[in-house]
């Protein structure tokens, strides 16, 4: 049996033959590495659904205010784009949350502690926000008992700008049958009376930026725990990599790989590329905003 560091290409390789103890240290190392990635990478699918919400409503708010005049097929059309976009939103929180347990417990051996402490800031969000619990109740009767929405409303008012008097201003609001769901037994007991307190029409978009903004507060604190296992683990495989070039004296990175052979039959191959710890810092950086997006409003005109 032998665990080695060798260079997968055409030909015979050196090989720096190492320790059983090393050879799974390294493929620890590897694996958290990745498993930092995945859970960055589930974040960005969980984002881009809202990025997705919010530019369709955009657009039709755009529509509804140069083509008012639509027919009925058309409007039943919208609101079932929305009801999608909803229920796609509210699913892939579902999947986020689900994946990054299970990749946390395959993370080194922090992975039980980070996912303990994961569990219990969503528990926090869930119990400081109506806006998380109304979402959590909502994804749960969309894939189990039915649609929620009662319907998409593009409004308008006169603007009260002191540089623009008389405009009108533009909006879609989505909004949920709320007569339907506060007596609804298949939704929670406390949503419905929550619900049920609340006056008038219940629009379902500040509720849906909330809740994002809450998972994405949890997942700061996530991405800065990991980002310490990204750099730990990276370190131990280019340790790996750099035990390697000082036994065949070489300098090339590419192709270098972790090896067990058993018998002369390889038995296993893991590639030793960082790269993952670029994209990681990456993605990071180009979604660092989230956490304040109820803060921000995207608009035609200057306010």
């Amino acid at each position: 049996m032998t665990y080695g560091i060798t260079r997968i290409l055409a030909g015979k390789q050196p090989i720096l033959e190492i320790e059983e103890q090393d050879y799974h240290a390294i493929a620890a190392a590897r694996e958290s590495m990745y498993n930092a990635l995945y859970v960055q990478e589930k974040f960005v699918y969980l984002i881009e659904n809202p990025r997705e919400l919010e530019i369709e409503l955009l657009a039709s708010t755009v529509r509804g205010m140069n083509f008012p005049d639509i027919s009925w097929d058309q409007m039943i059309g919208t609101i079932h784009l929305f009801v999608r976009r909803v229920a796609n939103l509210l699913s892939t929180v579902r999947l986020y949350i689900d994946h990054v347990k299970q990749d946390l417990k395959r993370t080194g051996n922090c992975g039980e502690e980070l996912t303990k402490e994961f569990e219990l800031r969503l528990s926090g969000e869930y119990d400081d926000s109506f806006e998380f619990r109304l979402c959590e109740a909502l994804r749960n009767y969309i894939q189990h008992c039915g649609i929620p929405i009662r319907g998409i409303y593009r409004n308008s008012h006169v603007t009260d700008r002191a540089s623009e008097p008389g405009g009108i201003v533009h909006y879609v609001e989505i909004t949920l049958d709320k007569d339907r769901l506060s007596v609804d037994a298949k939704l929670k007991s406390l949503v419905r009376e929550e619900l049920a307190a609340v006056e008038g029409c219940v629009d379902l978009r500040p509720a849906l930026r909330e809740y994002v903004c809450r998972i994405a507060k949890v997942h700061e604190w996530l991405q800065e725990e990991l980002a310490g296992v990204m750099h730990s683990s990276v370190e131990i495989l280019r340790n790996a990599v750099e035990r390697f070039h000082n036994h065949a004296g070489t300098s090339d990175d590419s192709a270098i790989s972790l090896v067990h052979e058993e018998q002369g039959q390889r038995k296993a191959q893991l590639h030793l590329d960082t790269a993952a710890k670029d994209r990681f810092l990456r993605l990071i950086r180009e979604y660092d905003r989230v956490s304040k997006l109820g803060m921000h409003f995207v608009s035609s005109v200057q306010f």
